[in-house]
């Protein structure tokens, strides 16, 4: 059974995270592939762009990225003998540590898979709950952008926006095993990355399954400890009940 996720965008930034070598045989490589700088939705819109500048790189061997709809890890996958080339004394480790591989993996049947998630990525094992926060009256709430400021002299500056974010709470239902990738998603987020949520349910709670939408976290959802343990099962299993209070956002274009 497939849940909701959330996966965070992530930066790709010139000179910092945007290049790595592949090469086959024969082969006249090693070709350098180089990502566009900018920023992309989620992991898999990275995933997407890395297969195209793959593709388009030159070399023989057909090679498609895509990121496990079960375990959030990345897969390499050629159709024919190839190499990978991560070249960290040039280019760092950030990219190939955010992409979740260590260097130490090794190609079987000329698939190259991560040993964890793509940074920011968060798969639960158990059910999400979503709830759109309703007014008393039963419409939806909405949230403007508008900023007020009072000066020394009782004069409001008031600066308004043209975007409008609508309030969404979503309430995740943890395992002890969960916990240490929700931290690190949270730690994402509370960097002011953005993040789709996925509704992939087999019993869909509102539209389609694979539609997703952009949200940042609200001020309420993002400080202190976001969690709350509590035993929730007769075998005294430690759980972990966490209410994220979001707002609908677009994310810029890459």
């Amino acid at each position: 059974m497939i849940y909701s996720k959330l996966l965070c965008e992530y930066l790709v930034t010139e000179g910092v995270n945007d290049k790595f070598k592949v090469d086959d045989s024969p082969s006249s490589g090693p070709y350098t592939i180089t990502i566009p700088a900018g920023r992309y939705r989620d992991a898999i819109a990275l995933a997407a762009q890395i297969q195209s500048e793959v593709t388009t790189c030159g070399i023989s061997a057909s090679i498609t990225a895509a990121v496990s709809n079960t375990t959030g890890l990345l897969a390499l996958t050629g159709d024919a003998a190839w190499t990978i080339d991560w070249d960290t004394s040039t280019y760092g480790t950030t990219l190939r540590d955010d992409l979740g591989f260590s260097g130490s993996e090794s190609m079987s049947s000329n698939v190259l898979t991560a040993t964890s998630q793509v940074v920011g990525s968060f798969y639960p094992t158990e059910p999400v709950e979503a709830d759109d926060r309703p007014d008393e009256d039963g419409t939806d709430r909405w949230d403007s952008d508008t900023q007020q400021q009072e000066g020394r002299t009782g004069l409001i500056a008031t600066k308004g926006g043209s975007t409008t974010f609508k309030r969404r709470s979503i309430t995740l239902l943890l395992p002890q095993s969960d916990l240490p990738a929700f931290v690190s998603f949270m730690e994402r987020a509370a960097q002011g990355y953005s993040f789709a949520f996925y509704h992939d349910r087999t019993e869909d709670w509102d539209g389609p399954s694979d539609e997703y939408q952009q949200y940042k976290l609200r001020a309420e959802g993002e400080s202190g400890i976001p969690y709350d343990p509590e035993r929730v099962d007769p075998a005294n299993t430690l759980w972990h009940r966490a209410t994220l209070a979001m707002a609908q956002y677009v994310a810029p274009s890459a």
